[in-house]
Formats: C-alpha cells, structure tokens, sequence
C-alpha cells in the first residue's frame, strides 16, 4: 500500500484494476514525507473505499490516503497524474528571501540568555511578514509564473517575418491553469505577466469557458468591427505564448 503525498488522479488506460483506499493517517503529507521516510507511520489495517477502473475512468485520490492498486488478470495500464498547488510550505521557503530584512535575524548568536528576546522580536516580525496581503500575493504571483504548460512550436507561423495571417482553420487555447487574477487586470501564463484591457478580458473569459474553440467560431461572437482587433490580439498573444494556436 503507498501513501500519496500529493493530491493524484489516476486514469486507466488500458484493461482494468482494483483499488483499494484507506483514510490519512498522516495529516496532509508533503511530496518529500513519503511512508519510507516515516517508519512510525504504517499503512491502515482497514480498507475505506473498494473500486474497479476500466479503461477510460478516472480516480482522485486526495493527499494522505493509502492506496493499493491491484491488475484482474489481464493487460492493464494506468497513468498517475499528481498535482502541485501552492502551500504553506512553498510559501516559507519563498519568503526566507525576505528575511535577511530582519534585523534580529542578523545578529550574531551569544548563549540563550542573551539571544532569546532577538529570536522572540524576530519570530513576531516573520509572523507579520507572512501575514502580509503584498507578500502572499507576490508569492502566488511567481509561483503562478514558474508554472509551465507544453505547447506546440509555430516556427512557420511566427518565425516567418513575410507572414502576418492566422490560419483559416485553426483553434485556440489558454495556456494556463489558474486564470484568477483576469479580473484584477492581468494574467500570467508560461512566465509572462501580460496586463489585459477590458475586450481582452472579453476574450480571455470566452477562451476559458469554452476550453479550447476555433478561432472561426471566437470571430463569430464578436461584431465585424471588433473581429480585425479580435485576429491582431490573437497574433500577439501566440507570440507571448500566453495561448496556444493549434492546426
């Protein structure tokens, strides 16, 4: 049985499993607490969740629960997909930037007695580091901007300097999976931070609700008027990589 430190869905692709579940007996893991590294943790003697995956279905598994999947005497083959949000963790470790600012933190070590009231002024000044609005923001910010979607080259779409036309018959699609902050005016995509105006934000609200659309059906929703702007927003934002054009 294998403990998940992360939050996986498993697909069957091939064939079938049997699976079988236990609840978290370790308050959410992280990726590097794997149930090798923690001998004082064993696996569940009690089974919480029997299931069969045929190929085509899909199994979330949460963070912390154990997991056993077993093949039914047949070819059988399935993928797990683990995925990584932000956390508090992630956020100590991109705010230990910040902390030479703090001046207690800066002062040489002496003995307990002289050093505790620096270590009680410096964890009263990280506390209010983390607490900071500014501070979490930027932290998801970067985290946002070192996130990395697989995209298709145009070489001989944009590597063409004589060419300035889209595809006739192409579709669209965001290269992003946290779209949050289109309403405060800006999107980060593939490690770009592009600020949006509003008919931007217009598109980009289409584009996600509609996952993936042909650039013929995206004109359609706009008036004859806007569509020429609608193709030059398009170029640019392929270029930036901020959306994928596909053929």
């Amino acid at each position: 049985m294998s403990l998940a430190p992360r939050d996986v869905f498993a697909v069957q692709l091939l064939g079938k499993k049997h699976w079988t579940l236990s609840a978290p007996n370790s308050d959410m893991p992280l990726y590097m607490q794997q149930a090798k590294d923690m001998p004082h943790i064993t696996p569940p003697t009690t089974v919480d969740m029997e299931v069969i995956l045929e190929a085509g279905d899909i199994l979330y598994i949460p963070r912390g629960w154990w997991h056993n999947p077993m093949p039914m005497n047949c070819e059988t083959f399935h993928l797990a997909i683990g995925t990584f949000p932000p956390n508090g963790y992630n956020y100590m470790e991109w705010l230990m930037k910040k902390m030479p600012e703090i001046q207690s933190i800066r002062q040489s070590f002496t003995g307990w007695e002289h050093d505790r009231q620096n270590l009680g002024n410096a964890a009263q000044k990280i506390a209010e580091i983390m607490k900071n609005k500014e501070n979490y923001q930027e932290f998801m910010q970067d985290f946002l901007r070192n996130q990395r979607m697989n995209t298709a080259f145009n070489m001989d779409l944009f590597g063409n300097a004589n060419n300035q036309t889209l595809p006739e018959h192409c579709f669209l699609r965001l290269n992003s999976n946290d779209c949050s902050t289109i309403s405060q005016g800006y999107i980060i995509a593939n490690g770009i931070k592009v600020n949006i105006d509003e008919n931007s934000i217009i598109f980009l609200t289409i584009l996600i609700e509609k996952h993936m659309i042909s650039l013929a059906e995206m004109l359609s929703l706009f008036s004859i008027n806007e569509q020429e702007n609608v193709k030059k927003l398009v170029w640019q934002l392929g270029e930036l990589d901020i959306i994928e054009i596909m053929r």
